[in-house]
This record gives structure tokens, sequence and C-alpha cells, in this order.
């Protein structure tokens, strides 16, 4: 499910622009996962194969330190697809 999530545009059947929002191209999820406190293969696996990041950390620092790595590339891609509209 994780990649056909990933792989499919989500939304096919919809037009290219919704209200203000140009949705035109490839519409697709992208996850971050955080194992804290293990180290999941599964988490890791499905990471893989889905081009999603996965993050396995044992302290409140490495916590810390996954999520504002998370919250950064999430902001760079947002300001990726609002220039290039």
């Amino acid at each position: 499910m994780a990649r056909l999530l990933y792989t499919q545009d989500l939304q096919m059947s919809s037009p290219a622009v919704v209200g203000q929002f140009n949705t035109a191209g490839q519409q697709s999820l992208t996850m971050y996962a955080v194992g804290f406190g293990i180290n999941s293969n599964l988490l890791k696996n499905t990471a893989a194969v889905t081009g999603w990041l996965y993050y396995s950390t044992d302290s409140g620092e490495a916590l810390t330190q996954a999520l504002q790595s998370i919250l950064a590339t999430v902001q760079l891609r947002a300001a990726t697809c609002m220039a290039s509209q």
C-alpha cells in the first residue's frame, strides 16, 4: 500500500486547478517515519521502497534532531514546489 501511495498519481481524475491550487503533475504521498527506541525493519524497508525517510532514535536529543531534519526537508520541498508554479 505504501508503494502504491508513493508511485501512483492520487489525483488523476480531478481538474488540474482546484480553487487557487494548481495541482498539475503527479500528486503522491511522501512519508517520514521515526522509530523511537526501536530499530524497525518494517519501517526501514518501507522507507527504502517508497522514497520515504526513516530515522531510528534512542534519545530525546536524537529525536529532536530527526524531527528538525524532517521539518527542514518538508520546508525545502514546499519552497521548491511553490517556486516551480
